[in-house]
């Protein structure tokens, strides 16, 4: 499975200038039992539905939700509503609320059409709907009225690398950087560096971005971007220092989930297998994503708990197959399951994003499906900005191995020496591809 990156869609919230300003005569957090006016029909009610928990987050959401009772036709107040419900989705790992956040963009564009704040809003839920071109069209529409948009280029850039296109992505993310340098632009910018396979650049880029988040009352977005750098040295084979950025992260934010996955991977590395599972067990139930699943399940196998595995495995499944199709086609390409359903899905896939990794497991599907110069076609495109991941480069050297090009071994080589957190399967896989590079093999 590969160390991809989601989008960033929510790390303007960290920004208090960026925000409208917070009304100052709002009423102290209650509990919000009581339904709303008839006023506040259709979506209103769930933007005002009452937020499980009792911490700040939902404290400050309660806050909101009196507020917009006693003045619904503040607009400001539900733009601050619905950015409160995406830091709670944030924060549970939970993308339910996303739904309520989607609800108050609605109030907010129905009080003020065509509202460059409510368009930023509306674009952060679509883009956690895997909505690109969507999402990008919105960012656009919202920086045609406000060039300066800052939310709105982090979702431009964010939509334009989902979809493909690495030089405007580029571009957008230098804009940004220009414009306001911080955590959100530092990272955005970081991630390319590293898809370019500037992996030095890429971590300068993440410590600026750390720099910049200190100090800040909500702590998950330097946990966030401090995993990121903790991946970049995991990839790179040094699990010294990819331990220490994921607990960093964890000291940071306790039970972040994508630092116990990552630490998790590290533990497997080290053939601590109970508890690299232990570890990737808790990550999925605090945020269910397929590819935590994926990870939980070959722990399982390492640690000697097939039963258990296979539930892990399944719900790989039932989730690739309800909204993540990319890691879906990957999981099957990679144990050689059912490749057509690989192809078909990654096919699908390449109809909504376009970035490296989703052209890495159509390349891979291909390969499954002896579709040889497809796959050498895929990989290629998947590869086309030089990215260090050693799961790209194994799957680059398997294809040029198979067809013909013996050059594919120094690449398997690399992703040898390199892919020491790698699902048991490509492990497995590698070793066996790699065998056929030894100089016997070659006299043979």
């Amino acid at each position: 499975m590969a160390l991809t990156r989601p989008p960033l869609v929510f790390l303007f919230l960290v920004l208090a200038c960026d925000r409208p300003g917070t009304p100052d005569q709002a009423s102290p957090p209650k509990p919000a039992t009581s339904p709303a006016g008839p006023q506040l029909g259709g979506l209103r009610q769930l933007a005002l539905q009452t937020p499980p928990g009792q911490g700040p987050i939902e404290a400050r959401i309660l806050e909101l939700q009196e507020l917009v009772r006693r003045q619904p036709d503040k607009h400001d107040a539900w733009i601050l509503l619905g950015r409160t419900w995406i830091q709670k989705a944030r924060q549970a790992a939970d993308p339910g609320f996303y739904a309520n956040a989607d609800a108050c963009a609605d109030v907010a564009l129905e009080l003020r059409p065509e509202h460059p704040l409510g368009l930023d809003l509306r674009a952060l839920v679509l883009m956690n709907a895997h909505r690109f071109a969507d999402a990008r069209d919105l960012a656009r529409r919202a920086l045609a009225k406000d060039p300066d948009d800052l939310m709105a280029l982090g979702n431009l850039s964010d939509a334009l690398l989902e979809l493909g296109d690495f030089a405007a992505a580029k571009e957008v993310t230098q804009q940004m950087i220009n414009l306001r340098p911080g955590l959100p632009s530092y990272s955005r910018a970081a991630h390319l560096r590293f898809l370019a396979g500037d992996n030095v650049g890429a971590k300068q880029l993440y410590r600026l971005a750390m720099d910049a988040g200190q100090g800040s009352k909500d702590t998950e977005p330097l946990a966030w971007v401090t995993v990121e750098a903790a991946k970049i040295f995991l990839v790179e084979g040094n699990l010294e220092a990819a331990e220490a950025g994921f607990l960093r992260a964890l000291d940071t934010f306790r039970d972040h989930p994508a630092a116990l996955a990552g630490l998790a991977r590290v533990r497997l590395a080290q053939g601590k297998f109970e508890e690299s599972a232990e570890l990737a067990g808790r990550s999925f139930l605090l945020s269910a994503l397929a590819e935590t699943a994926w990870l939980h399940g070959d722990t399982l196998t390492q640690a000697g708990r097939v039963d258990e595995a296979k539930l892990a495995y399944a719900k790989v499944k039932r989730l690739g197959e309800h909204g993540e199709g990319r890691v879906w086609a990957a999981f099957l390409a990679a144990r050689d399951e059912a490749p057509e359903q690989a192809l078909s899905t990654a096919q699908a896939e390449l109809q909504i994003r376009g970035e490296p990794y989703t052209h890495d497991a159509h390349a891979w599907a291909l390969y499954r499906t002896g579709a040889l110069q497809e796959a050498k076609a895929a990989i290629e495109r998947a590869t086309t900005h030089g990215t260090r991941d050693p799961l790209l480069l194994f799957h680059q050297g398997a294809i040029r191995l198979a067809v013909g090009d013996r050059g594919g071994c120094e690449l398997l080589r690399e992703a040898r020496r390199l892919g020491l957190h790698f699902p048991i399967a490509a492990a497995l896989e590698l070793s066996r591809l790699s065998a056929r590079c030894a100089p016997s093999a070659s006299a043979g």
